[in-house]
């Protein structure tokens, strides 16, 4: 874990490290106002991607833990509002702001009340997938009960944004605090410049990241307008 604060911090922002894009570093939430705490889940562990099956005893369910754990860390430091703690993640990091943010899974965990705001970019929805459209299990709790930004994609073939959207919206008409914006053209990893035009298989066709300066500067600024808008906060 890397920590880095300023003086007379009041609030703070959690990084997550898998698959989070260049063009959003911890200096960015610095400068921004925010103590960031960045966290790295899987490197001590020698583990590489659990989008698929566990690697090391690495697991969602561990990968929950040590974010909540996280923000009882960050609580109980004296330069942070202990009520002004946010958790944003970026595609398997997005999926995982979904299990942080279910009130069952917290308290199963027993670990503190969370997060109080949650961003997810481009996350994984729904799991096993048979058939389009069709998954043997959701990653969305119904029991959502902190502020959650979800950004998706219309051209992502690889965390598909009808996945989302099919969970999402009865949520939001429920009530659940969930807020959804998807870009039509945007791949995955939008704002991931690096890696602009990498293409691998995917389980539904070839998988190409395009980068979208466009998509990218929207979606950060509607981030942290959320974040402001959620914790109150004065810039």
């Amino acid at each position: 874990m890397g920590e880095s604060h300023s003086r007379r911090q009041d609030r703070a922002a959690i990084r997550i490290r898998h698959a989070a894009p260049p063009s959003l570093q911890p200096a960015h939430f610095v400068r921004q106002g925010y103590v960031t705490l960045l966290i790295d889940f899987m490197g001590p562990r020698e583990a590489l991607n659990i989008c698929q099956l566990p690697q090391n005893g690495v697991t969602f369910g561990r990968t929950t833990k040590d974010f909540l754990q996280s923000a009882e860390h960050l609580r109980r430091l004296p330069y942070v509002n202990p009520n002004q703690l946010a958790m944003v993640g970026f595609s398997q990091g997005a999926l995982i702001a979904f299990f942080a943010n279910s009130a069952s899974i917290r308290n199963e965990f027993k670990l503190g009340p969370g997060f109080n705001a949650y961003v997810s970019f481009y996350p994984y929805c729904g799991y096993a997938r048979n058939g389009f459209g069709n998954y043997a299990g959701n990653v969305v709790q119904e029991d959502l009960d902190k502020p959650h930004l979800v950004f998706t994609g219309g051209k992502d073939n690889e965390t598909p944004a009808e996945d989302c959207e099919k969970l999402l919206t009865p949520l939001a008409q429920k009530g659940a605090p969930i807020q959804y914006e998807s870009y039509p053209d945007a791949t995955h990893c939008w704002d991931c410049k690096s890696l602009n035009g990498f293409s691998k298989p995917g389980h539904r066709g070839q998988v190409t990241y395009v980068f979208n300066e466009e998509v990218t500067q929207d979606s950060r600024q509607k981030m942290y307008q959320f974040l402001q808008t959620k914790f109150a906060l004065q810039r």
